[in-house]
């Protein structure tokens, strides 16, 4: 089948009512390219889809859909009814030819639990260990339960009762890179030096009081 070809029994394409009707192929392949729009079609508008019966080897391109679409379809849908049947028949397929059969007893369980184990031959071949917690009981008759872990004390060494004291370095500040700011003060005094330049100071200068020279009155002063 290729370009739009056509396979069809539908009815009510005016809108109309009317059921869909039989298509019946048998061949040996079915082959449509599947963009062509290739269809097989037993569709309804208002009634029931009609019945589509294919038996053949293999089909190539062509594909059941539940609408039309621009794909190579197999359809029998109604617009407004009961879609109908669409029945596939590949005789030269056999759907069983990948099944493996598998053993009905895939386990024999006998074999793997001893009856006695205490028979001689029995112990020399078998044995039961039970490691780490939880799993089995001890006791068939007991109940399955994990024991809660004991945390024992712990005791520290001499080593780890001693304190250890870290010293850090002290970081040394350079001298030179310290900016000396000299503080402004008002003056308190002034010296005058011997050239004449007087210089304010901010101490007041020390001054060393003389005491005034006294003149006693001449006797001649009285004599006259």
């Amino acid at each position: 089948m290729r370009n739009n070809s056509r396979i069809t029994a539908s009815a009510g394409t005016d809108n109309a009512g009317g059921d869909g009707g039989n298509i019946t192929i048998n061949a040996p392949l079915l082959v449509a390219f599947p963009k062509e729009n290739n269809d097989i079609t037993a569709n309804a508008f208002q009634g029931k889809g009609g019945n589509i019966n294919i038996t053949t080897n293999e089909i190539f391109g062509l594909e059941f859909r539940p609408q039309q679409t621009a794909q190579s379809d197999i359809t029998a849908s109604s617009e407004l009814g009961v879609t109908g049947n669409v029945q596939i028949n590949t005789p030269g397929v056999d759907p069983t030819s990948g099944i493996v059969e598998l053993p009905a007893i895939l386990v024999d369980a006998e074999s793997l639990v001893a009856r006695n184990i205490c028979d001689a031959t029995v112990i020399r071949e078998s044995s039961f260990v039970m490691t780490g917690k939880g799993g089995l009981p001890a006791d068939s008759q007991d109940v399955i339960a994990n024991a809660p872990g004991l945390v024992e004390w712990v005791n520290r060494g001499d080593n780890e009762n001693k304190v250890s004291v870290v010293v850090k370095p002290q970081q040394q500040t350079d001298i030179s890179q310290v900016i000396n700011h000299k503080l402004i003060q008002q003056a308190q005094g002034w010296i005058v030096t011997a050239n004449g330049q007087v210089i304010l100071t901010a101490e007041v200068p020390k001054t060393t009081l003389q005491k005034p020279r006294f003149i006693p009155p001449s006797c001649g002063g009285y004599s006259q």
